[in-house]
Parts: C-alpha cells; sequence; structure tokens
C-alpha cells in the first residue's frame, strides 16, 4: 500500500506473503513509538502497523533543521560571494597597474 491508499491514520503495511513488512521492521527499529505489532486471522506472522500520523511531526520537525541548515548555508555562501567579490577587485587593480 501507499500512504495515498491508507483509510486511516494506522493500517497494515503488510500484504499476504509480509513482503512490505521488512520496511515497517525497519523503522520500527527507528520509531518503535510508532509501530505496533498485531495479528490478523488470515495472515499467521506478527503484523506491523504504523501511525504515519506520527510521522508528521518527525517530518515538521526534520524540515525546520533543514530550514536552519539552508539559512547558515546562504550565509556562509554570502560571506564567501563577498569575499570572491572582494579578491577580484584586488586582482583587477594589480593587473591594472603592470
Amino acid at each position: 500500500r501507499s500512504l495515498a491508499e491508507a483509510s486511516s491514520p494506522v493500517f497494515a503495511v503488510c500484504d499476504k506473503h509480509g513482503g512490505r513488512n521488512f520496511y515497517t521492521a525497519l523503522l520500527q527499529h527507528h520509531f518503535p513509538e510508532l509501530v505496533y505489532q498485531g495479528y490478523d486471522r488470515e495472515i499467521t506472522k506478527p503484523l506491523l502497523t504504523m501511525d504515519y500520523s506520527g510521522f508528521g511531526v518527525l517530518a515538521i520537525k526534520a524540515i525546520q533543521e533543514q530550514q536552519l541548515q539552508i539559512n547558515q548555508l546562504k550565509s556562509q555562501n554570502e560571506t564567501l560571494t563577498e569575499q570572491v567579490n572582494q579578491l577580484l577587485i584586488r586582482v583587477q587593480k594589480l593587473e591594472a597597474m603592470r
């Protein structure tokens, strides 16, 4: 299933053969509070489900952290651009003195 196919914030991501359960197990390692183990009458293996609504909070935090990095890189880029421009002016002045 994809997120677009989810009918509720919590849904199973395991097909009848357990193929997609692998990805949920990986996420369970990093975000155990967002992955739940249940059982289905038709599936003999444990079924992992995820609370996708909880990932929204994580996504917002990640976006905020990225924005901080973007702002820092913009500032660094502006500083470096100014330094390059100053060096170009100095080179032009030195070449004009020849």
